[in-house]
């Protein structure tokens, strides 16, 4: 039985540093910790052999020793953030029971237990694990019982001078010593130990890569195909069917740091950004160029969107065919009044603020000049942002459309290509022999190695559609003003109080991509925001808009990061219906209404409001933008009569509410992130992304949206946590 554990990997040597396939044989519970797929062969040269395959928290084995034949299964499950338990048996004619548990609370610490029961016999073994120098220092030493005496004691450790390169040696009860040597290379790993008289070996291979020995040159390569919602797309059984945006600027900011990662090519196809998005890629490739990484873009027709992030770029190469197209900027409103004119319906609305523009396509048929002024302003904004980083676009959009030769001529691209020719750029660019990988395709994390549960957390919620009432949810069919995604104030309020009673959560960023919606349902989520930053940090990251109730429920931050390019403010408040009570004459449908009080159908669209209803609804905008101007002064920490100047409806680009107060600095994601950390002190803490609303396990329409899910984003920490 004892041999079983002494032919593996260093892993596999203790009950206490057993985890993945080394761990069926020594400690089952060792497969709840870091799961994934691998198989591990060992074999000595007196003919024992055996063949280990672990399948997430599944294994399965295989065993010949002295002509004895031995199979069987095992399982590891996860009993909390630091603890494993698991099993395996035997399904040959031995029928052997083990039972196992793995205990984890600090990164320097391990105890491991493992309980055997063969036909009349049982033994127990309790092995103890110290890093006391970190994850490259390993000591252990196991005790195997069998009823009240000491069976066996292995005494060992192990050192990895170099990534990737285990030295390591034990010495057991029959003072026989072993010394031995593992070493990685991305997926595949090689083992070998004996002494003078016996000799063993090992073989694994994994679908996870673990440090490397021998680092390989590396380009990766980055479709950026359909957009990249903020929200995660799930699909069949929970899992990721498309990352995130965060995901994305994460996992590059993060490969970008790899010293075996020497450049990047991006291939962009038709997708939707919106600006604030292309702003935070685009200082994501500046800090990929910063870390001395070589970065390719490559698209068969630039847009000024995708031309403005690719200028940040080493090369930029365009099909022989393709255009590049810098026009400049636009904006289009449509205005319905006189449409609703013609077929009886009448608009009743009031607002409170001159900017306060979306009701201006119902009650107008042309644009105000307050509108006209604002929307001017934000094109002119965002494009000195665009012409800081595309040169000489003034003299650009005078011819505005270029076909491939002609943006060749301009120096706008660096060359003509097809995409199947981009082998060949990158055998250019990176001589030697490099490894292509793809984004997202590429495993996403190395095997984990450290012992411990995180500490600390941030965690990461996304605000993402119009503001409701209850609970967040999204229709398949996003239809305007039926359909879409929504965030909900019962959900969010749960979330956040949640997240302020968990001492684990150091801070919060919340992540706001919304126009606004109801001014309830923001101040409901502004209350439980601000209740949350009076305990921990709030940071919110303004994404691609964040006005009015987004606005609203981001001022309860502790701090605001925006980009240059987010359209944010519209301070300002509207109510109001549609009245069609002549669209239904001309249909010729009649109607009755039977009231008790005079105002009980004042909200009803089958007729006028009178002079007096008309009041009581200003009233109430009234209350309701002056409560607007008072949250606003409480988080902004300006008074009433300074928001209502920078109020009464007017967007903002970024840059400028970086200017006026209304956000405190510049920044996206990731500056978010290390704010967050930087003001709870909790510089080591994992990031947990909150899901924002429950799907059922084959995807499609939200079933349940007050339950949530938290799941790490810092890739080397596998698990998850309930927030109590």
């Amino acid at each position: 039985m004892w041999a079983l554990i002494l032919m593996t990997f260093f892993e596999g040597l203790s009950v206490s540093t057993a985890q993945r396939s080394d761990a069926i044989l020594s400690n089952p519970a060792g497969l709840g910790f870091s799961p994934g797929i691998e198989v591990t062969y060992t074999g000595d040269a007196d003919n024992k052999h055996n063949l280990m395959l672990a399948m997430g928290n599944i294994g399965l084995f295989y065993s010949v020793q002295n002509n004895v034949k031995r199979y069987g299964i095992a399982e590891g499950i996860k009993l909390s953030r630091w603890m494993y338990g698991g099993f395996a048996y035997h399904l040959d004619e031995s029928k052997e029971l083990s039972l196992g548990l793995l205990v984890r609370p600090f990164d320097f610490l391990s105890f491991g237990y493992r309980f055997s029961r063969l036909k009349e016999e049982s033994f127990n073994v309790f092995g103890l694990g110290l890093r006391p120098l970190g994850e490259y220092f390993t000591i252990f030493g196991d005790v195997m019982l069998t009823k009240d005496s000491i069976d066996n004691y292995v005494i060992g450790g192990s050192i990895e001078p170099i990534k990737g390169l285990k030295l390591y040696g034990f010495y057991n009860k029959d003072k026989e010593y072993h010394l031995g040597i593992d070493f990685a290379v991305d997926f595949i790993r090689w083992g070998a130990s004996g002494n003078k008289d016996t000799q063993n070996y090992s073989f694994s291979v994994s679908r996870e890569p673990r440090r490397s020995f021998i680092p390989h040159k590396k380009v990766i390569t980055v479709r950026l195909e359909g957009g990249f919602s903020e929200i995660r797309e799930y699909g069949f059984l929970g899992k990721v069917k498309k990352p995130s945006f965060m995901d994305l600027v994460i996992r590059l900011d993060s490969l970008s740091r790899e010293k075996d990662i020497k450049g990047f090519v991006f291939i962009l196809k038709p997708a939707y950004f919106s600006l604030a998005q292309l702003e935070e890629l685009k200082n994501v490739i500046g800090k990929i160029r910063e870390n001395g990484k070589k970065v390719i873009f490559y698209a068969d027709v630039y847009g000024i969107g995708g031309y403005f992030l690719a200028a940040s770029a080493d090369y930029i190469y365009l099909n022989p065919s393709g255009d590049v197209m810098l026009p400049g900027l636009s904006s289009t409103s449509l205005f319905f009044r006189r449409a609703l004119d013609k077929i009886g319906v009448k608009p009743e609305f009031d607002r409170i603020g001159r900017y306060k523009s979306a009701v201006e396509p119902f009650i107008s048929d042309t644009m105000s000049k307050y509108n006209r002024e604002q929307i001017k302003v934000l094109l002119e904004d965002i494009y000195n942002v665009m012409k800081g980083s595309i040169e000489g676009l003034d003299s650009l959009l005078e011819t505005a459309y270029f076909n491939a030769e002609e943006a060749l001529r301009y120096n706008l691209v660096d060359g003509l290509i097809y995409e199947s020719d981009l082998d060949s750029i990158i055998k250019q660019e990176f001589p030697g022999k490099v490894k292509k990988e793809r984004l997202f395709t590429r495993t996403p994390s190395y095997v984990r190695e450290k012992w411990g549960a995180p500490r600390s957390y941030i965690a990461y919620v996304v605000a993402d559609g119009s503001i409701v009432t209850g609970k967040s949810g999204e229709s398949p069919i996003p239809i305007p003003f039926l359909g879409g995604r929504r965030v909900g104030s019962e959900t969010i309020e749960k979330i956040f109080e949640k997240l302020r009673k968990n001492k684990k959560v150091k801070a919060v960023v919340l992540r706001v991509n919304s126009p606004g919606g109801s001014a309830l349902a923001s101040e409901i989520m502004w209350r439980a925001i601000r209740r949350c930053a009076e305990k921990k940090p709030v940071i919110v990251s303004m994404g691609g808009v964040a006005a009015s109730g987004g606005y609203y429920i981001s001022s309860a931050a502790t701090k605001i990061l925006a980009d240059k390019t987010t359209v944010t403010g519209s301070v300002g408040i509207l109510n109001g219906k549609f009245v069609i009570k002549n669209l239904l004459n001309k249909l010729g449908i009649t109607f009755e209404t039977i009231k008790i009080g005079p105002h009980a159908d004042a909200l009803s669209s089958f007729r006028e409001m009178t002079q007096d209803e008309r009041e009581m609804m200003r009233k109430e905008l009234e209350w309701g933008y002056n409560k607007f101007l008072d949250r606003v002064s409480r988080g902004r920490g300006l008074s009433p009569d300074s928001i209502n100047v920078l109020g009464e409806g007017r967007i903002w680009s970024g840059l400028k509410a970086s200017e006026v107060g209304l956000v405190d600095s510049l920044g996206g994601v990731l500056d978010a992130i290390s704010l967050a950390k930087e003001l709870s002190g909790a510089k080591d803490a994992a990031l947990l992304y909150i899901k924002p609303f429950k799907k059922p396990i084959f995807g499609g329409m939200p079933i349940s949206t007050s339950l949530f899910k938290e799941e790490y984003l810092y890739l080397d920490l596998i698990g998850e946590i309930k927030l109590r």
